[in-house]
């Protein structure tokens, strides 16, 4: 195995920050140990850098296709800019650009955005996926299809994943029905329960796997999630993974 010495001025450590830290990486690209007050100078096996350290950060709620349509709803220039743009008109762009997007097209979304985390030093990102199915609603014959490429968007780009699909029942409170913009992203609480399961399953076929995924789930929001399903669902989630995270809008919008 080859080892990797990285010696830095300083660390921030989990309790505190230490000055002259040696970082031994392993190969496999992991941190395999960590010495502080490091004395040495740098050899041919030891980096030394005059700079600072810090751990990897985590994006803990990201949205992968919506990359892909970065400027579209801004009007900087509108004269109404101030009067008519709100969430509702993003979200009326969001809307109709969710439409277009293939599994292929969100592979490539996914894996561009997940490499430019790794380049601004993340480490780990939660995916709150809620693009599941074919344009009009309909499911994919694999209807994980779409979760399966965020997956391999992650892998490939050498990001760790939290994959977390995401409950969507209804367009707002007392269980108003999906409208067909949100058709690709709605489940029921059964077919839903059934996704995880077959995520559970390929993603714990794949521990070989070195960037995860990890798997939890998201329920949209109050408003597109009752009460008793989001109880259904934590209670079938608990007897795949107690640990999984949970993870929400709680909240999404002012009204």
């Amino acid at each position: 195995m080859t080892l990797q010495k990285i010696k830095f001025k300083k660390a921030l450590l989990k309790d505190q920050w230490h000055d002259n830290v040696c970082l031994t990486i392993s190969n496999d690209g992991l941190i395999s140990d960590i010495q502080i007050n490091d004395t040495r100078e740098a050899t041919r096996d030891i980096q030394v850098m005059d700079a600072y350290a810090l751990p990897g950060m985590a994006n803990v709620h990201s949205h992968a296709f919506q990359r892909a349509m970065a400027g579209l709803a801004e009007y900087a220039t509108s004269a109404t800019n101030n009067l008519g743009d709100s969430f509702w008109t993003w979200r009326d762009v969001m809307y109709r650009f969710a439409q277009k997007i293939s599994p292929e097209d969100l592979y490539h979304i996914a894996r561009q955005l997940y490499l430019e985390m790794v380049l601004a030093g993340y480490t780990t990102v939660g995916e709150f996926h809620y693009l599941h199915h074919q344009p009009g609603g309909q499911p994919y014959d694999n209807p994980a299809e779409m979760s399966i490429v965020i997956a391999q968007a992650a892998k490939d780009a050498g990001l760790n994943l939290t994959h977390l699909p995401v409950l969507y029942m209804s367009s707002g409170f007392g269980g108003s029905p999906l409208n067909e913009h949100q058709a690709r992203f709605g489940h029921t609480v059964d077919h839903y329960c059934r996704l995880l399961d077959h995520l559970h399953g390929t993603f714990n076929g794949n521990q070989s796997q070195k960037f995860g995924p990890k798997l939890g789930i998201a329920f949209h929001s109050l408003r597109a999630v009752p009460p008793e399903a989001i109880n259904e669902v934590i209670t079938h989630l608990d007897r795949l993974d107690p640990t999984a995270p949970r993870h929400i809008h709680i909240a999404e919008q002012m009204k």
